[in-house]
């Protein structure tokens, strides 16, 4: 063990006296890589480690409660990331599949500890091949992506009825406060995504738009918002503004009328139960958007500006902005034209796709250029790289972990279908997009 301790104390000052030589920018890139490998390979090997002890009782006479405990102690570090470790460390050993997988670099250490959970408390149907499904659909998937690929899973394997999840959600909620410290208190609020979306948008609103000479951050001003929601309610003002703080969600035609369950999505990416959607359908404004793969074919009229059309369709297409692994939520992405209008760009869906506001600047910098098209996109920036740029909405999304358990039958829905519509030859997939 103290050769084991030795070795890797003269890995870290090798690394340390090498990180402190001048290095050019793609030599300081490179170290970047290899120190964050090392501290993966060093990661996984503790976490395993740890999981192996709590099994062991490796605590067990230290006056610790457990190892996680003990570590936190001994090392004056976070009891919540030790526990956090340990947890992966179970799923390593649980899972040979994710194990081998997180070795060979298909899913990274923090995408693993996203599926963790997932993976230690699957629901009781899942079997191995079901974890194994869930891992080969998490491979080359960033954290976020991996947690909702494990959330998906949990629901296609789950026993319970949407009608019963939607409750366990909203039995869930809750609102806690903090002690005051330095006259200040933290809330807390757990809900259900939708209605933490009206809220959220409801505070947003409240709030108002930002003014030139506003200095405020953005968290500030969602606070100001809550303040005046409640300064308005206490005073017996708060009545329904004349601008109603919308909530747009798109979903496949098949997840609206009930055929399938396929849930629908928020541009903040926010996944909403299908049923969730087709009830609030009942009181909302629907839009239709035809689309054959990532093409938009027709795109149903909701209001005059042209604009908020195209945002909708974009939203539908899109998904989040375009930029390679970049996932900022189209709710704060930017439309742009593909061929700048100046060029004789059109302002229209095929020219146009969603950049978040850093890439958005980042596409318009002197010498780089686009090529392809609005389904096709690659940026050439001006040392020569180029970056494919595909959409991500919903038809372009990653499988789905297996549907071998998806009902066969679909719920019955008092939700109305769809209006008609003329029925193209080359069977297009329709996304219904509504305002709540």
């Amino acid at each position: 063990m103290d050769e084991l301790t030795t070795l890797l104390d003269s890995a870290g000052l090798m690394v340390a006296e090498h990180a402190s030589r001048p290095m050019n920018s793609e030599t300081r890139r490179q170290t970047i890589l290899a120190c964050q490998q090392l501290l993966d390979r060093v990661r996984i090997a503790q976490s395993t480690l740890i999981a192996d002890a709590t099994t062991n009782s490796d605590w067990a006479g230290t006056g610790a409660r457990n190892i996680a405990d003990w570590l936190a102690g001994t090392t004056k570090s976070s009891y919540n990331d030790a526990k956090r470790k340990e947890q992966l460390g179970n799923a390593l050993n649980k899972s040979k599949h994710l194990a081998d997988a997180v070795n060979s670099g298909a899913v990274s250490p923090d995408a693993a500890d996203a599926l963790a959970d997932a993976v230690n408390n699957p629901p009781n149907t899942a079997t191995a091949a079901d974890i194994a499904d869930l891992v080969n659909a998490s491979e080359g998937a960033t954290p976020r992506e991996a947690k909702q690929a494990a959330s998906r899973w949990r629901e296609i394997l789950s026993t319970e009825t949407e009608e019963q999840a939607h409750t366990r959600r909203h039995n869930a909620r809750t609102v806690t406060n903090t002690v005051a410290c330095d006259g200040m208190i933290t809330t807390t609020i757990t809900l259900p995504v939708l209605q933490a979306r009206q809220l959220l948008n409801a505070i947003n609103h409240a709030a108002g738009e930002p003014v030139e000479g506003d200095t405020r951050t953005n968290t500030q001003r969602l606070a100001d918002g809550t303040i005046t929601l409640a300064q308005l309610y206490n005073s017996g003002q708060l009545i329904p503004g004349r601008a109603n703080p919308n909530i747009v969600i798109v979903i496949p035609v098949d997840g609206f009328t009930g055929t399938t369950n396929e849930p629908g999505h928020t541009p903040w990416g926010d996944r909403i139960p299908a049923h969730v959607v087709r009830e609030t359908a009942k009181n909302a404004t629907l839009q239709r958007i035809i689309m054959a793969g990532s093409k938009i074919l027709d795109l149903g009229r909701q209001t005059r500006y042209a604009t908020h059309d195209h945002y909708l369709a974009l939203v539908a297409r899109d998904g989040h902005c375009r930029y390679k692994n970049c996932t900022t939520p189209a709710a704060w992405c930017e439309i742009d034209h593909i061929t700048q209008w100046q060029h004789g760009g059109t302002t229209n869906i095929n020219n146009e796709w969603l950049l978040c506001p850093f890439h958005h600047q980042q596409r318009h910098k002197p010498g780089t250029t686009i090529t392809g098209n609005a389904n096709n996109t690659q940026i050439n920036l001006p040392n020569g790289t180029t970056i494919n740029c595909p959409p991500h909405g919903a038809n372009n999304r990653k499988p789905e972990p297996s549907q071998r358990t998806q009902p066969d039958t679909p719920p019955s829905t008092t939700a109305s279908p769809p209006p008609p519509g003329s029925t193209p030859t080359h069977t297009p997939t329709q996304n219904w997009t509504h305002v709540a």
